[in-house]
């Protein structure tokens, strides 16, 4: 078996069946795993009757993130299927199968590729500005230095120094544009290359998953690209919203994972850690803020 898919699901059986329904007549792929994870409600009872020769179903025991899940279907793909990629899509993603096949085939064409991507378009009215397309990680990005990182955290100045922190728009002209990391929305890897980097990082439940493993494939020396003719659609944080629906529980998740990120790759000392929580601290009061002043204006 060449190529599977693997999808995630999380009390939202039904973008999954969707996704399922759309991916289970792509030639491009040989099987499509649908992994449960751990849902609270009756996603597997329903996901069950989509089992067939294409499509098999399996449950994790408990949902300890994104990464986790992910990894599950990894192994099992690997392992039990003897598969050697796997297009890792979020449920809520659309893709043709033109386009899988094309990301397919570029692992037989660069060497020492671990990971590829098209470009992710976001389901919105209209089409998105260079800069509003790098603000919403619809391209790949730099594996970025402390500072940096804690800067791509900050709303405003984010949108400030957009140009520092991410590649410029000449990056992006080539057919292939090399980058250091990936949105994690949609993406096709090498799985023996992933699992030799360990796949995920399991320390993370949610959010900076695409800078650590971005990071190790660096360090390990493979390469990730971005295939610039090529597209996806992305409902941008639809299946996320669903399960975390207060803003504030998001930012908090996403400040545990940076954290994360800074003490185990970046190797960040006490001090910068102390930096980083007042910056977060900041950021929170001005997100209640704002939370406060929409209400407000609602009124």
């Amino acid at each position: 078996m060449d190529t599977v898919a693997i999808l995630l699901n999380y009390n939202d059986a039904d973008t999954t069946i969707s996704a399922i329904k759309r991916l289970k007549n792509c030639e491009s792929l040989d099987k499509i795993v649908v992994v449960d994870n751990a849902s609270s409600d009756n996603s597997y009872e329903r996901l069950k009757a989509y089992e067939s020769e294409k499509v098999a179903l399996i449950k994790a025991k408990e949902n300890l993130g994104y990464g986790c899940g992910n990894n599950l279907g990894l192994c099992y793909a690997y392992k039990d299927l003897a598969a050697s990629y796997a297009l890792i899509a979020n449920p809520d993603t659309f893709i043709e199968d033109r386009v899988i096949s094309k990301l397919r085939t570029s692992f037989d064409k660069i060497k020492d590729l671990a990971a590829a991507a098209p470009v992710m378009k976001l389901k919105v009215k209209k089409a998105l500005s260079f800069k509003e397309s790098l603000l919403n990680l619809t391209l790949g990005f730099p594996c970025r230095s402390f500072l940096k990182e804690l800067m791509e955290c900050c709303p405003i100045i984010r949108r400030l120094f957009v140009n520092r922190l991410h590649y410029n728009k000449k990056h992006y002209k080539k057919n292939i544009a090399f980058v250091d990391a990936l949105a994690g929305s949609l993406l096709m890897v090498d799985i023996e290359k992933m699992l030799e980097v360990g796949g995920y990082d399991e320390g993370v439940f949610l959010y900076q998953e695409e800078a650590i493993l971005g990071f190790k494939l660096k360090q390990r020396g493979y390469k990730t690209i971005i295939l610039t003719k090529y597209s996806y659609l992305h409902a941008h944080s639809q299946s996320i919203n669903k399960s975390f629906d207060k803003t504030l529980a998001r930012q908090r998740l996403r400040e545990e994972s940076v954290l994360y990120y800074f003490r185990h790759y970046l190797k960040v000392g006490d001090l910068k850690i102390a930096f980083a929580k007042m910056v977060f601290f900041i950021i929170r009061l001005e997100i209640s803020l704002f939370d406060i002043l929409s209400k407000v204006c609602k009124v």
